[in-house]
């Protein structure tokens, strides 16, 4: 019954949360990617007298590999999903290529991205 319940307030979570906001008009096609990826001075906040992520910057290039550590709510994840357009952010800048996130639409972002989310499943049983 716990596990039901707990099931039922995520799905009605999902049913309340607001919807993404329009693309930007009008959004432009990308090239090929380079692999480029730049977060200029960002700030987010979830809510309005909290802010989250202030004035974080950060440039990874072609094919270099970065691990973003911290403790459980520093923003590691808010900060992928701000990358892939799952949030907008509050301030500064998001770079594909040179190109402003915002300038593209969420398909082509997310399009670029493989991920891999945090939660772990733990099944009984064998493979075989």
């Amino acid at each position: 019954l716990q596990s039901g319940l707990a099931s039922a307030e995520r799905v009605f979570e999902f049913l309340d949360a607001d919807e993404e906001a329009p693309d930007r008009a009008p959004a432009r096609s990308r090239p090929t990617p380079r692999g480029r990826v730049a977060l200029e001075r960002v700030s987010f906040r979830y809510r309005p007298d909290q802010p989250l992520i202030t004035d974080f910057s950060l440039a990874v290039g072609p094919g270099q590999t970065v691990a973003i550590v911290g403790p459980t709510g520093a923003g590691k994840t808010t900060v992928v999903n701000l990358l892939m357009r799952f949030y907008e952010i509050d301030g500064g800048r998001i770079l594909l290529d040179g190109t402003d996130v915002r300038d593209l639409t969420r398909d082509e972002v997310r399009g670029q991205f493989g991920m891999v989310l945090q939660d772990t499943w733990l099944f009984a049983g064998t493979i075989r």
